[in-house]
């Protein structure tokens, strides 16, 4: 018989994909606390576009819960906006009633609002400081927000 992967999708909202399970903030699972779950027992983490949602302040702790939660060598693709793009584009002056939002976020409702900036040596280092290996720029995965032109893609390991 096949173990069957523990695969989370945290903030996957509608773009929840067959083999992955849900935790999301509107569901009432907060991120920052996946105490609910033991250690080591999850293959495969993806948070697209969520850790902007976080204040800064709080970015490494929700990093190390995360690697807490992920099986040894058990693997991390976390997509954020990539501030450097964004404000490469406003420079040039790139017409795009998006760019604000990428920023801030939507203000859709209370979780719609970006409360930290990523660019890729800052979000390597949280990771690297909060236990992760092998963390490498990628390419978009899934049906999500890691598709946009100006999303950062990273993956990372649990160290061994």
């Amino acid at each position: 018989m096949e173990e069957q992967l523990v695969r989370l999708d945290i903030g996957a909202g509608s773009t929840l994909e067959d083999g992955w399970s849900s935790w999301d903030i509107k569901d009432g699972r907060d991120c920052r606390d996946l105490s609910a779950l033991a250690d080591e027992s999850v293959d495969e983490i993806r948070a697209c576009h969520v850790l902007e949602h976080i204040s800064y302040f709080q970015t490494e702790a929700a990093l190390v819960e995360w690697n807490r939660v992920l099986k040894p060598n058990g693997r991390l693709f976390v997509a954020v906006p990539d501030f450097a793009k964004i404000v490469g584009a406003m420079l040039s002056g790139l017409e795009d009633d998006q760019l604000e939002r990428y920023l801030m976020g939507g203000h859709t409702d209370n979780h719609d609002i970006h409360f930290a900036i990523f660019t890729a040596s800052k979000l390597a280092g949280l990771l690297e400081s909060s236990g992760f290996d092998r963390v490498r720029i990628v390419g978009a995965e899934g049906s999500n927000c890691s598709q946009h032109w100006c999303s950062l893609n990273l993956e990372a390991h649990r160290a061994k």
